[in-house]
């Protein structure tokens, strides 16, 4: 049995969903522009050519990682045809004691949450958020307050109908669910909440209200307009209140962050960012205590 507990973004880590990658395919940038609307790819400036030994390599190289950082790593079951499996992120989500099981907007990526099966049994409670037209992705959405805030994410991922569905789910719980407008694949792509109350930020990338919405609750800092386009900087994954995993690529960010105090690891996650992902992208928590 796994006791989910996660209650803010920056706890120890000490259990994460995460996945080899073992079926990540080759893409080049000609499959992208056939396969992908020009309008779509022209908002994705870090998208590059895919080789299949590279990601596997790099995300061994992180799992090698968190296995000497003592976190636990439980992989889904493979889904052969789901070539973005390793984004565990996206499919699901955990807040306080539950794993939620989201709803993915892309039909080609529906077989990862079958992949999801065993753990969500394992999972001190599990629940389901499909259905009626909701779309959630766990990239929209961000634990704070020892969980009694969320933040989510609306953009093309994630709609009302989703939003909705995750809001009555905490109804009389005291969790307040938060919808914040932004432009971006997904909230973590241009908005990265720090311990101390700060957020990093990619302005370009949030709606007004967004922006406004965030200014509230934390003291917004913006981030480089390079590394956060082209290396996804925001994208960071908190090992506890102290230790970050960041990009090898985002050298400003990183330098900021150690300038705060933090400690920041860096990892390549080039052919992670390629695929519009990188270190949050990849890891589901399921236990930070």
């Amino acid at each position: 049995m796994i006791t989910v507990n996660v209650k803010d973004e920056f706890s120890p880590l000490r259990v994460v969903i995460a996945h080899e990658a073992l079926n990540a395919i080759d893409i080049s940038m000609e499959d992208h522009r056939r396969l992908i609307e020009p309008e779509l790819l022209q908002e994705h400036p870090e998208t590059g050519p895919i080789f299949r030994h590279r990601v596997i390599e790099q995300q061994a190289q992180f799992l090698d990682f968190l296995n000497r950082n003592e976190v636990e790593v439980l992989p889904p079951n493979r889904q052969t045809a789901a070539f973005c499996q390793v984004f565990t992120r996206d499919p699901c989500f955990a807040v306080r004691d539950t794993l939620f099981l989201g709803s993915l907007r892309d039909s080609y990526r529906h077989s990862e949450v079958a992949g999801l099966v065993d753990i969500g049994r394992a999972s001190s409670a599990v629940a389901a958020l499909w259905g009626n037209g909701a779309m959630i992705e766990g990239g929209d959405v961000f634990v704070m307050d020892d969980g009694n805030t969320v933040l989510v994410g609306m953009h093309r991922h994630t709609n009302k109908a989703g939003f909705d569905h995750l809001t009555q789910l905490f109804r009389g719980s005291g969790v307040e669910v938060v919808a914040v407008p932004h432009k971006a694949l997904h909230l973590d792509c241009c908005f990265a909440p720090l311990p101390s109350g700060e957020a990093l930020i990619a302005s370009d990338r949030l709606s007004d209200e967004g922006r406004q919405l965030l200014e509230r609750r934390f003291r917004l800092i913006e981030l480089d307009s390079v590394e956060a386009s082209l290396h996804l900087a925001a994208n960071l994954l908190w090992l506890d209140e102290r230790r970050v995993v960041s990009g090898s690529a985002t050298r400003r960010t990183n330098e900021l962050l150690r300038s705060k105090g933090y400690e920041v690891h860096e990892l390549d996650s080039s052919q992670l960012v390629c695929m519009w992902g990188s270190f949050r992208c990849v890891t589901c928590p399921l236990v930070r205590a």
